[in-house]
């Protein structure tokens, strides 16, 4: 099975990304709904989840705090400003548990003249 490739270059999903880990090491003052909430915003740029246009409209706002990027309510606000909570939600697809459900194969045989035929 192929792997999925990496994401190469400096990309703005990437640049948060960076940031995004950098203020993940400072989250002793956040809630678990607001350590949840970065931990899907991590999960979504990891997977390429967030539209381009979204993301660099999003870096741009990080870019801007400068100094205040070490402030993780900071970086917490701009993210929850600039990136839509539906754009977080599982999809639908990953949700549908009759896909894990029982399988069943079903074999067919025909014999015919002691000959074997399927």
């Amino acid at each position: 099975m192929a792997e999925p490739q990496k994401r190469r270059g400096r990309d703005s999903a990437a640049n948060i990304l960076r940031s995004l880990k950098a203020t993940m090491k400072n989250t002793q003052k956040l809630t678990d709904d607001q350590e949840l909430y970065l931990q899907k915003v991590l999960t979504q740029l990891e997977e390429g989840g967030l539209p381009k246009q979204t993301a660099k409209n999003t870096l741009k706002a990080l870019n801007g705090l400068k100094n205040e990027l070490i402030n993780p309510f900071k970086v917490l606000a701009v993210l929850q400003t600039h990136i839509p909570e539906r754009l977080l939600e599982s999809h639908y697809a990953e949700q549908n548990p009759a896909v894990f459900g029982k399988r069943e194969v079903i074999l067919s045989l025909y014999l015919a003249g002691g000959i074997i035929t399927s």
